[in-house]
């Protein structure tokens, strides 16, 4: 602790402006020695604070083994105060970096297991706190994703909205340790909204939004940091809907059922998006006899275009209440002599 009174911040600030990679890792060594509660509170709250943990950050993303940089902040996450008072004033490229820290962490079998010495625990405060920067942050998204103005500074939104949606896709996926997210029903009102935005606004015209049943030619989609977003948005639901009935009655009031529904399909834009759409549909009807009606009163309205399968040279038909498959492709007679 002697280490920590005597260096903390100014000569740790001075270490790291040499940009020296070794010189900084050695020093996040002795800071990650150094952390207890008190020196913890210390770098959370004092005002240069911010800057050491910018340059810790910095020095997470370069290689060394170990990775002291890393050590710092996983430790770092698991304190209630941390996110809270340092996300806000940290550069977009920082933010990054923790929220894709928090989501490896969240997304690994390890995480399930909280005593076990290589994992660790995001406190429930932290995940609940993102899920309030989230419905801040994401209600706009979709209108600033299909406005072609000002595009780099959406850009900058969309990568940290993405980020905070992932994070809560797999925090969600443990009811046990952050059940306390199901409670915000403001979160899924939002997530059907937004859903529901970016459904019209793919069918209003070519953009990030729209259906794309094959990827040809359409590299760039890849690339952009919305491509997935109605399949979490989605995949949100589900979690959030997992044994809830208060949250599977309001997406059906909501009209949110014939919506999913709606996405039953292969989106390459949205990798998954069916599964997660079936997924969401059982966890909405799972104990739960008034969404089981709502499906089961719906009336089929036509059989939907797929251009997969019209690729594959398949055509459906509907005759009689029953639907037929055939084959669109002409057999060609042998060229054999």
């Amino acid at each position: 602790m002697t280490a920590w009174q005597t260096l903390f911040p100014e000569t740790f600030l001075n270490v790291f402006k040499f940009n020296d990679t070794k010189a900084s890792q050695y020093l996040c060594m002795v800071i990650y020695n150094c952390l207890n509660d008190l020196s913890t509170q210390q770098l959370i709250k004092h005002p240069d604070g911010l800057t050491v943990v910018e340059y810790i950050i910095q020095c997470s993303q370069t290689e060394s083994h170990p990775d002291w940089g890393l050590l710092i902040l996983e430790e770092l996450l698991q304190n209630n105060e941390f996110i809270m008072t340092q996300l806000e004033g940290l550069s977009s490229s920082s933010k990054t970096v923790l929220l894709e820290l928090m989501a490896a962490k969240l997304d690994s079998p390890a995480s399930e297991e909280c005593d076990q010495t290589n994992s660790i625990k995001i406190p429930a405060f932290t995940i609940a706190f993102l899920a309030e920067i989230f419905e801040t942050q994401a209600s706009g998204i979709v209108q600033s994703a299909v406005n072609e103005r000002d595009k780099d500074e959406n850009a900058v939104d969309s990568v940290l909205v993405i980020h905070l949606l992932q994070v809560l896709c797999l925090a969600t996926c443990r009811p046990q340790q952050y059940g306390i997210i199901q409670s915000r029903t403001s979160l899924l009102t939002l997530v059907l909204e937004l859903l529901h935005k970016a459904h019209l606004a793919g069918k209003s015209g070519d953009n990030v939004f729209s259906t794309r049943q094959t990827l040809s030619g359409q590299e760039d989609s890849v690339d952009n940091p919305l491509h997935g977003f109605k399949s979490d948005l989605i995949r949100l639901i589900g979690n959030l809907t997992y044994r809830n009935k208060n949250n599977q009655d309001l997406v059906r009031e909501l009209q949110g059922i014939p919506l999913l529904l709606d996405h039953c399909n292969v989106d390459e834009c949205n990798p998954y998006m069916n599964q997660w759409a079936i997924f969401a549909i059982h966890n909405l009807c799972e104990d739960n006899t008034e969404n089981q009606a709502f499906i089961a009163n719906m009336q089929r309205t036509g059989i939907a275009d797929s251009d997969v399968l019209t690729d594959m040279g398949i055509e459906v038909q509907e005759r009689n209440g029953k639907l037929y498959v055939k084959s669109t492709k002409k057999s060609h007679p042998d060229n054999t002599s």
